[in-house]
């Protein structure tokens, strides 16, 4: 995928021939969005909220509102669309492809992992909001990140952070954190890198069967402009 200024790739391997996990673009003006969603449960179970999840983000994403604005309000119509005891964990990060900023708001996601080139350091984005769909009352808080030439984010669903060897030990949050450090201090193209995570992934599974729908997303800015 090409967006002026950015290198993106993503991987979605759902653990059964259908899946709960998500991945939408949506363009807006000098606005561009990456949506990442993950529904409870598996198969058909998970596949058709996410169907109705995603048009009813499509239909969000075509109010111009502030990010703040947009969760709150995804919230409130997945807390009247759902099925008791279903809900929806969503990263939602909003590019201003003006000022290379991105703003992002997670809703029971994990982190998002931001990688500064210059300094050649890791640090994580995260939210301890409820998920979309659970609590009537959850509030959202949005966080910015501003992306120099060469920077990644990282968005990664919990089906890699969890990940099991044959022996059932898990990646878990430290490991992955230092495969992507590593993998993004390579400094190579976003569907590189996503390559070589998911490389990672394989060889920690060891070929053990998948527990669970895996999504990877990488964002790189670019370090020369398109002409």
């Amino acid at each position: 995928l090409k967006v002026p200024g950015y290198d993106i790739a993503n991987r979605c391997l759902p653990a059964t021939h259908v899946g709960g996990d998500f991945i939408k673009y949506a363009h807006q003006g000098h606005r561009f969005y990456i949506a990442l969603a993950d529904v409870t449960g598996h198969g058909m179970e998970a596949a058709i909220p996410v169907v109705m999840f995603s048009g009813i983000l499509d239909n969000h994403l075509q109010e111009d509102i502030e990010l703040r604005d947009r969760m709150p309000r995804l919230n409130q119509s997945m807390l009247r669309t759902l099925q008791s005891r279903k809900f929806i964990c969503c990263c939602l990060a909003e590019f201003d492809l003006d000022t290379f900023s991105v703003n992002l708001s997670i809703a029971g996601f994990p982190p998002t992992y931001y990688y500064d080139s210059q300094n050649r350091q890791l640090s994580e984005i995260s939210s301890s909001a409820f998920p979309l769909g659970l609590r009537k009352d959850a509030s959202y808080t949005t966080m910015s990140q501003h992306l120099d030439k060469g920077d990644y984010l990282v968005f990664c669903s919990d089906g890699l952070i969890e990940a099991e060897d044959p022996s059932g030990r898990i990646i878990g949050y430290e490991q992955t954190a230092a495969l992507i450090s590593s993998i993004c201090g390579r400094q190579m193209t976003a569907q590189e890198t996503l390559e070589a995570i998911l490389l990672d992934l394989e060889k920690h599974r060891d070929n053990a069967i998948q527990g669970d729908d895996i999504t990877c997303v990488v964002v790189r800015r670019e370090k020369e402009e398109a002409a």
